[in-house]
């Protein structure tokens, strides 16, 4: 009896502690439920963007023929090059848009710069004449359409359209007449070229592009004094890089 007894007395305290787990189990716990963290939208090309960009152009040809009616002055049909270079800077917007699932990019860019891109030549050619000239491209533009391959926030593209340039152009004789040809004129050609974008957020997108720009000649003609006339044809094309920076909507 008395064994009895006190085998139930030293079991009642493990019975307590088994009973004050159970109840404890059963109570609210005081631990932060789990926080849900959204998985990061998947980056899109599509959209339009406004942006700028600057740098080089030149490598071009403009072969500069001064063709006259005088004898005196005589014609040379290469005088020298006024294919110039020089940096640029401007404005650029245009519009993306990537298909669904798909690493295809399709979009269409506009852009106008001022240039500093200019050259001027001079010298000597039989009978005696002493010549000189020089051109300036002020401003020049495009409007092109794009197709690229993206890796994520990577683009490859390559681009092609209609190309504009206003040309200032500058061509004389000193001896043993002078002569004077001072022409300004819009050119109208075709450009085409390739790049590389890279989206470092979600709207800011920075870039390199590539373009050579071919126009169409423009015949320029000028007086002789006293009589006479001299003329040339003019095609101001050039290689162009550029550095951008956009900010896509």
């Amino acid at each position: 009896m008395r064994v009895a007894i006190k085998s139930a007395l030293l079991a009642l305290p493990v019975s307590t502690l088994a009973l004050a787990s159970a109840v404890a189990a059963d109570l609210p716990t005081r631990k932060p439920a789990p926080t849900f963290v959204p998985a990061p939208p998947i980056f899109t090309w599509t959209g339009f963007y406004v942006g700028a960009q600057g740098g080089w152009a030149g490598g071009g040809s403009d072969k500069v023929g001064l063709i006259t009616n005088v004898p005196a002055i005589g014609s040379n049909g290469n005088v020298g090059d006024l294919a110039g270079d020089g940096g640029f800077i401007g404005l650029r917007a245009g519009y993306d848009h990537q298909f669904a699932g798909s690493p295809l990019v399709l979009g269409v860019v506009g852009d106008i710069n001022y240039n500093w891109i200019k050259e001027s030549i001079g010298g000597a050619y039989l009978p005696a004449t002493t010549y000189f000239g020089s051109s300036r491209v002020d401003w020049d533009g495009a409007l092109r359409l794009k197709i690229g391959y993206a890796f994520d926030r990577f683009m490859v593209y390559g681009t092609g359209g209609v190309a504009f340039a206003n040309q200032k152009y500058t061509l004389g004789t000193t001896t043993p007449l002078a002569s004077l040809l001072d022409a300004k004129s819009t050119h109208v050609g075709w450009t085409l070229g390739a790049g590389v974008q890279y989206a470092i957020t979600n709207n800011l997108v920075a870039g390199l592009d590539y373009r050579y720009a071919q126009f169409e000649a423009k015949r320029h003609t000028g007086a002789v004094f006293p009589a006479g006339v001299i003329s040339t044809s003019a095609a101001p094309n050039y290689h162009k890089v550029a550095a951008t920076l956009d900010w896509k909507f």
